[in-house]
């Protein structure tokens, strides 16, 4: 009851029926100890669910703020990339511990209904999905000269994602340096700073090894708060369920019970129980709300307007002749044409009569 309080907390009527049964029937048995003893614990486990878990401060490090001026019209530019690493991490925390155990039965999160079924890991897909759409368009909305400075400020965001165990943002990131929308954008990938080239190398490692190996390693390294990639445990269950089925009998006799197939439901139970795992350690960072409230309120391309702005911006800069500088080019007039400013015309001349 005190690992798997959750059940009852979420479902009025199955505390209801359990606080019944201990008033009544087991009270009535003789059991009155063990009936007190559980009732407590189910006061305990409401009154702890009342009062947020309490984070200490005293060892956070120092948050790295944008200054007053930046604060009135805030861009990406003007927060730090650590900093940005750290928010992120704490909006996909919060995220992340919400998910329920039920959510994650019977595939539900892939339901028509899922909204409904599984509403917080479908809350979570979504924010990865759009987030993922954000960077592409974060970097690919900028002329060629600065896309591969935008793509650099990314890798080196997700490397800090990284080092604070948030793998969920850094294969966010590198989902989107991947996707085939970001290849079809000249000179992006090509044109950034060969010190960046070894952290990408390290990041894509994480995404292109099979069956998640390298990042499942990168898990099992320490027991640090983590916010893992999701995915990769949706599809672990999605091929238990898939492969293994519910019962070991194939046809049912009638008025034979079936046989449950347990070592199915004891797969998926380790995978639920990894999560929850994670799920319980929080982070030491200080929230800062103005750079969390820019995250939460990103603006970004769906990807068939990304994919119309991969070809608008292939013809212009065609055009403008940017398939081959590395710089824009100055649209003056050359020096010897330039035009001088007109003549000065005498002022009129007032004569006294």
């Amino acid at each position: 009851m005190t690992n798997h309080f959750y059940d009852l907390a979420e479902d009025g009527n199955a505390l209801r029926i359990l606080l019944a049964f201990l008033e009544k029937p087991v009270a009535k048995c003789g059991f009155t100890n063990e009936a007190e003893t559980l009732r407590s614990t189910v006061r305990n486990q409401l009154t702890a669910r009342l009062f947020p878990t309490r984070v200490l401060y005293d060892r956070a490090p120092a948050p790295i703020e944008p200054t007053e001026q930046q604060l009135e019209f805030l861009t990406l530019n003007d927060l730090d990339d650590k900093e940005v690493a750290r928010q992120l991490t704490l909006i996909d925390q919060k995220l992340f511990k919400a998910i329920r155990p039920q959510e994650l039965l019977t595939l539900s999160w892939m339901d028509n209904d899922k909204a409904i079924t599984a509403p917080n890991v479908t809350r979570f897909l979504d924010r990865f999905s759009a987030m993922s759409n954000w960077i592409l368009t974060t970097i690919n909305k900028l002329d060629k000269p600065k896309r591969p400075i935008m793509l650099s400020k990314f890798i080196q965001i997700a490397k800090y994602c990284k080092d604070l165990r948030n793998f969920n943002a850094v294969m966010q990131i590198v989902a989107a340096l991947e996707d085939t929308v970001m290849h079809r954008f000249d000179g992006t990938l090509e044109g950034i700073n060969q010190k960046y080239v070894p952290i990408l190398l390290d990041l894509r490692k994480l995404a292109k090894a099979e069956n998640f190996n390298n990042l499942k390693q990168e898990l099992s390294k320490s027991s640090d708060p983590t916010v893992p990639y999701l995915q990769a445990h949706l599809m672990e269950i999605q091929k238990i369920e898939m492969e293994d089925a519910n019962f070991l009998d194939t046809l049912k006799t009638s008025g034979t019970p079936r046989q449950i197939n347990l070592v199915k439901f004891r797969k998926i139970a380790r995978v639920i129980a990894e999560i929850q795992r994670y799920q319980k350690d929080s982070y030491v960072l200080r929230p800062q709300p103005a750079i969390q409230c820019y995250l939460n309120s990103v603006t970004y391309l769906s990807r068939a307007e990304l994919s119309v702005l991969a070809t608008l911006t292939h013809h212009r800069e065609e055009v403008l002749g940017l398939d081959s500088l590395e710089k824009m080019p100055d649209f003056g007039p050359p020096p010897g044409q330039a035009p001088t400013s007109p003549p000065e015309v005498p002022s009129p001349i007032e004569i006294e009569l």
